[in-house]
């Protein structure tokens, strides 16, 4: 197997090669299908520069802001507080900020 297959695109039954497949509780499907729309449509911006969050604080402070105050989650995930990325901390420092009443668990 080779790295591109990895990171091939799943079938339209949502299976990855043979064996691969989306194996989760039902009522976790929706929420999964909104969270790659979203991973895809912010993977292919092409204003995303990877390590550079660091240097837009102001700009991802009020972008975190915008999505605080348009949704009212159940529960929020973020990258842990330790995470050595710059870019996941700063991340996981806005989310626990801007969605501070709200459920927030770290990975």
């Amino acid at each position: 197997m080779t790295p591109s297959d990895l990171m091939a695109e799943p079938t339209p039954e949502g299976r990855f090669g043979d064996f691969g497949g989306r194996f989760l509780p039902e009522a976790l499907v929706p929420a999964c299908i909104e969270l790659e729309k979203a991973f895809r449509s912010a993977w292919g911006d092409a204003s995303f520069r990877e390590s550079y969050f660091p240097y837009l604080g102001a700009e991802l402070k009020d972008f975190v802001e915008a999505l605080a105050a348009e949704l009212d989650p159940d529960v929020v995930f973020t990258h842990t507080r330790d995470d050595l990325h710059q870019d996941h901390r700063i991340v996981s420092e806005l989310t626990w900020n801007a969605f501070r009443d709200h459920l927030v668990l770290e990975y």
